[in-house]
């Protein structure tokens, strides 16, 4: 009990870094479709990404050690059933945890899936055989770049925020005054409701017209959150 405890607790950093790297990965390749370069030390939204994609990697492995793989005597056959129950995994991952609309590209995302499973099933393999060793870490940091790759397929920005996704969401912003050739507002200064991209402490970027626009945030004064 005492040595499984202490493993776990080797793992705890190890798997606390693979969340903050696939998180910074995967937001900022997320903001750099929009043309947007905001890379910070810290965004609790990178810790919020990678919780995702852990989870998501969670539910793939565990579906694949659910049947065991003892029962393939060669490594062939093994192989072949990972990849097999990773493709019906991520179909119903899809269904359930995703919105309709989510534009999955097929082949890339299977394939790079399929590939970063693969890689995870031989780091697992060898934690078991020989413990926990460093020397393992150029294949988990592999996998997890390919699997960030993968999430791309699926169009971070179409994931729901609150599964920690991209998905944009609506503001009407009230600003200090006019900002003449940025964005039309109306007599109370109030702008219509913008689609806001991202935020920082200093910047709001946002849809206008079909162009990605930026405004700072000492001109605003006020803000309304509009539901869906």
């Amino acid at each position: 009990m005492k040595e499984k405890l202490e493993n776990i607790s080797k793992l705890v950093p190890a798997l606390t870094l693979l969340c903050y790297i696939s998180g910074f990965v995967i937001y900022n390749t997320h903001l750099a479709q929009f043309g947007i370069i905001d890379v910070e030390i810290f965004n609790l939204r990178y810790i919020v990404a990678g919780l995702n994609f852990l989870f998501f990697s969670a539910f793939i492995l565990g579906t694949v050690y659910l049947w065991p793989l003892e029962f393939y005597k060669t490594l062939l056959r093994k192989l072949f059933w990972i990849a097999l129950n990773t493709t019906i995994a991520f179909t119903l991952y899809i269904i359930f945890f995703y919105p309709l609309n989510t534009n999955v590209k097929i082949f890339q995302s299977y394939a790079i899936l399929i590939a970063m499973t693969l890689l995870i099933h031989i780091c697992v393999e060898s934690i078991k055989k020989n413990g926990f060793r460093l020397s393992d870490a150029p294949f988990w940091i592999f996998s997890l770049g390919m699997g960030s790759l993968f999430l791309f397929g699926l169009s971070f920005k179409q994931i729901k925020m609150n599964i920690g996704g991209g998905q944009l969401y609506r503001k009407v912003l009230i600003l200090e005054g006019p900002v003449k050739g940025l964005i039309n507002v109306d007599n109370n200064f109030m702008t219509d409701t913008l689609y806001i991209i991202h935020e920082n402490e200093k910047q709001i970027y946002f849809y206008n017209y079909g162009k990605v626009c930026c405004i700072k945030k000492d001109k605003v004064v006020g803000e309304i959150i509009v539901s869906e």
